[in-house]
């Protein structure tokens, strides 16, 4: 999918050298972002943390393109690094897939009804950036690797919660630890800090 030149320039300026900010958003709906009139375009595009800050007007057309969004309270969090979800979920976002990010959400938590919004939200932008190619999934699976001792704490998790239900059948016992498994796994391979090189490869990749 083609991009434009102006995209990938604020893409590059804010990801490579500013970071996105990484925290969740809180109690958010699993619903697409964008813009579609000038109202909608200043409300999106005003964050009470960014006054005096030398990027505010590059973070402002960010938002503006719906690449970047609120992180809650109108907040941006302009100074904390961005996680690796992030980079990814500006991408998408960078690259109009942020429809299918949310239809993937979606189907997450009628597979999931456990998965909050907020993490559905996330690992439906990864998905959605690795049926893209901007990851992929030897990636994840190489940087979401568990520990010895990560699967044995999931499984001290699942026998907590097995005495917390007696009535829990095995069927349940199983699901419940692919779920924690597999939320681990993500976790340790998209919540952590972005590397350079990774965000380098990843803007080549979504510019094809």
């Amino acid at each position: 999918m083609k991009i434009s030149n102006r995209k990938i320039a604020y893409i590059l300026a804010v990801v490579m050298i500013l970071n996105l900010a990484p925290m969740p958003v809180h109690a958010e709906d699993i619903l697409a972002s964008g813009s579609v009139n000038g109202d909608a375009l200043i409300k999106n595009a005003s964050f009470q943390d960014i006054l005096g800050n030398p990027n505010a007007e590059n973070i402002m057309k960010m938002s503006v393109y719906s690449i970047i969004r609120e992180y809650g309270s109108g907040m941006y969090r302009p100074n904390q690094a961005a996680s690796r979800q992030d980079v990814l979920a500006a991408l998408v976002r960078a690259t109009g897939r942020q429809q299918e990010a949310v239809r993937l959400a979606e189907q997450l938590r009628i597979n999931d009804p456990s998965l909050s919004s907020v993490n559905a939200y996330m690992m439906g932008h990864v998905q959605a950036a690795r049926n893209a190619g901007i990851v992929t999934a030897q990636e994840e699976e190489a940087d979401g690797a568990l520990t010895a001792s990560e699967m044995e704490q999931i499984r001290s998790e699942v026998l907590d919660a097995v005495k917390a239900n007696w009535k829990m059948t095995l069927a349940q016992k199983n699901q419940l630890e692919r779920q924690l498994t597999d939320r681990r796994k993500f976790q340790k391979a998209y919540g952590t800090a972005a590397r350079r090189e990774d965000t380098a490869l990843w803007i080549a990749r979504a510019m094809g």
